[in-house]
């Protein structure tokens, strides 16, 4: 009986684990240059969250959102020209399923609001 308990733990542990790493990343692809997506995603993200890393040559950058419980979510932002347009992959330690809409959201909302003449 013990041993059954302890397969059925430790079959849950592995299907959580799973599920969580499963999507771990996620891209979207933006129009403008490089430069603009890059900007638009640097102004994105420090609107919510703490920027911890970033450079420029590589249009790379990280960042940490805060969890009400337990540890911070890391992430890592890669932005790379190709030619259907500007790619943006988000990446994180715990997957980025509610995260990734949003973050892609913002940046369409500040390629936006950088475009409009002013």
């Amino acid at each position: 009986m013990r041993d059954n308990v302890l397969l059925l733990i430790v079959a849950g542990l592995l299907v959580c684990t799973t599920t969580s790493y499963a999507d771990s990343s996620k891209t979207s692809v933006f129009q403008g240059t490089e430069d603009e997506v890059f900007n638009a995603a640097v102004l994105a993200v420090q609107s919510k969250w703490h920027i911890v890393f970033l450079d420029r040559p590589s249009k790379t950058f990280s960042f940490e959102k805060s969890a009400k419980l337990g540890a911070d979510q890391h992430c890592g932002v890669v932005v790379k020209g190709e030619a259907d347009g500007v790619h943006v992959t988000l990446t994180s330690n715990w997957g980025v399923g509610g995260l990734a809409p949003q973050l892609f959201k913002a940046i369409q909302d500040e390629l936006a609001e950088h475009k409009q003449p002013h």
